[in-house]
């Protein structure tokens, strides 16, 4: 089931908002290795990039289900969006600490 057809059947009430969650978030844990791929350059533990594309995706997440997009834009245009920008924060953080 593609994003837009879970995040439309919870603005339907077809769906349970824990269960699309889940759902949203297991279906594009892949976009999250794409994404971090661009950022390893070794310098940085992969898991430590991942987890904070995890926690930037899971923020997209409960926003489109809460929210939702008012344009015709994609779900997971959003979401690599979202994981990109916490990353980018992250690396900064680090960074602007040495």
């Amino acid at each position: 089931m593609s994003n837009e057809e879970i995040l439309k059947k919870v603005r339907c009430d077809e769906m349970e908002i824990a269960e699309a969650r889940e759902m949203l978030i297991l279906n594009n844990t892949r976009l999250v290795d794409y994404i971090i791929k661009n950022y390893n350059k070794g310098l940085i533990e992969k898991e430590d990039l991942y987890q904070t594309g995890v926690v930037g995706l899971i923020k997209a997440v409960d926003w489109l289900i809460d929210k939702g997009l008012k344009q015709e834009l994609k779900a997971s245009t959003y979401m690599a969006r979202c994981i990109e920008n916490e990353v980018l924060m992250y690396l900064r953080g680090i960074y602007s600490q040495k």
